[in-house]
């Protein structure tokens, strides 16, 4: 069961934006494989829960989703969602060139002159990765944050730190015996949804609502002081 599902040419489709008269014109007149479930790929069927729900379902059997696809299909809805309450217009695995090589968003937008992408991240990579990765769409125009899942985010933020020691310290940990975990130019953040709401956490006693975070990075008030990435 998901909110989201996207079109074959990557749009996304939240079923919240339907009201019950939309939702079933939707039903009567849908053609299995106009949408595509973003977790798998595979066919998604529009559908009504007996507590009146409007939701997509997979056409055939419930995908074999791990946990972390689970978080990863959730997450990518509620950013959507809170896109689409401004009435911006998004792309799911939207893909692009840069001078070192390609690149695909998870979401993808573009407000007032800016291309914006955010990676939602859920499985592991090194620190390099990620550096390489905002490279890229630093060569191509496109401003890049990153929301992980929060194993994740703990395993970077130990790599950060490390990195930090290396490069800032001279190999050395700093006399006041702490260091801010982040870079300037690598904005992350992660999803808990083990919280009632979710909440983005993050260094630094970051805590707000996907709402928030979202506004935060439209408004480039998500920003990096002392580096820590926080919402001003």
């Amino acid at each position: 069961m998901s909110n989201l599902a996207v079109t074959t040419e990557g749009q996304a489709i939240l079923a919240e934006h339907y009201n019950e008269e939309q939702w079933a014109t939707l039903k009567s007149n849908y053609v299995v494989g106009e949408l595509l479930m973003p977790c798998c790929n595979t066919p998604a069927i529009p559908k009504t829960s007996p507590n009146f729900l409007q939701f997509f379902a997979h056409y055939s059997d419930e995908c074999a989703t791990s946990p972390e696809s689970v978080w990863h299909l959730k997450t990518k809805g509620d950013v959507c969602s809170v896109l689409n309450s401004q009435n911006i217009s998004v792309e799911l695995e939207r893909g692009g060139k840069s001078p070192s090589g390609t690149w695909i968003a998870d979401v993808y937008f573009e407000y007032k002159g800016r291309r914006i992408a955010i990676e939602i991240q859920k499985s592991y990579q090194q620190l390099n990765t990620y550096l390489k990765r905002q490279e890229k769409y630093k060569e191509g125009g496109v401003e890049a944050y990153w929301l992980l899942y929060r194993p994740r985010y703990m395993t970077l933020i130990k790599s950060l730190g490390k990195h930090r020691i290396k490069n800032d310290f001279g190999g050395s940990f700093p006399s006041e015996g702490y260091i801010s975990p982040c870079l300037p130019e690598l904005p992350i953040a992660y999803f808990d949804t083990e919280n009632t709401p979710p909440i983005v956490k993050g260094a630094g006693f970051l805590n707000c609502s996907i709402d928030s975070w979202v506004r935060a990075i439209i408004s480039r008030k998500f920003v990096c002081v002392d580096n820590i990435w926080k919402v001003s």
